[in-house]
């Protein structure tokens, strides 16, 4: 075989086809790489989404701790939210709505307690608010007996009626911190009975997302290796096509002094196969 017939098959389309096979072997493994870390993304999405979702009771009973709401009897309150329902019906998302409304039924609480305490340091006999309420009456009406009893001096009604008015207007403050407390509380349980619907709708909403946009990643790496195995095997079929050209007939003179070439070739042709795909048979 002739020197340039020789190397044109060592290191001609051989070597080609070799580099070619190589960029298609590190073009393969880069895409599979991108497709493993897309998949990875997308799991990790679907975790977070289910422990966010996971997590909504216990974050609704803390909120409602924090809020005081089960301090609020009952009865009161489920009054209180039928009443209450239409000013919360257009919330749009609970979830952000709902940390205004906890703090609100937080300062009421806190309200309450300093009118209780007010209450019970104005008359410290413990006979609840009902109670305080009769006794500061009962203060009034002896304060202002000795304010028109001609007999007694009125001092004591310098001192029995004003101190009556205090205890009562301290009771009267805390029956209405206690409604505006009430209130509050209500309305943060309206909302957070909204939390669980809201926080099913996020989850199946993220979950859609993280899927399409796994399915648009898969897509557009799919589409990229495609093309490039198109290109690879577009040159690799330009040299199969031009193996037969490098075949040479049993007579002619390149057999006379054969030598093997130091490379294996990729490919080599070896004879026809004809099909005939128009006959079942």
């Amino acid at each position: 075989m002739n020197n340039s017939f020789k190397e044109a098959t060592e290191a001609g389309p051989t070597m080609q086809v070799h580099e070619m096979v190589k960029e298609l072997y590190l073009q393969s493994k880069k895409f599979w790489l991108e497709l493993l870390k897309a998949e990875e993304r997308y799991l990790e999405k679907m975790q977070r989404a289910e422990e966010k979702l996971n997590g909504v009771d216990a974050r609704i009973n803390e909120l409602k701790k924090h809020a005081g709401i089960n301090e609020v009897p009952l009865q009161r309150l489920t009054d209180l939210k039928s009443q209450l329902k239409p000013q919360v019906d257009k919330i749009t998302d609970p979830a952000i709505e709902i940390k205004a409304y906890v703090q609100e039924a937080v300062i009421a609480r806190e309200e309450l307690k300093n009118a209780e305490r007010s209450l019970e340091n104005s008359l410290n006999w413990h006979v609840g608010k009902t109670g305080k309420k009769v006794a500061a009456i009962f203060i009034i009406l002896v304060g202002l007996f000795f304010a028109w009893s001609s007999e007694a001096p009125s001092v004591f009604a310098f001192i029995f009626v004003p101190g009556g008015l205090y205890v009562l207007y301290c009771s009267l403050k805390a029956d209405t911190s206690a409604g505006k407390f009430h209130r509050q509380a209500a309305l943060a349980d309206l909302v957070l009975d909204r939390l669980p619907e809201y926080a099913q709708k996020e989850y199946r909403r993220t979950c859609e997302e993280a899927e399409a946009r796994y399915k648009q990643e898969k897509e557009e790496t799919r589409k990229r290796f495609f093309s490039h195995l198109e290109q690879a095997s577009s040159r690799i079929r330009e040299y199969n096509a031009g193996i037969g050209m490098q075949e040479a007939p049993w007579e002619h003179r390149s057999w006379q002094n054969w030598t093997p070439v130091s490379n294996p070739a990729v490919s080599l042709r070896f004879g026809t196969v004809i099909v005939n795909t128009s006959n079942d048979t």
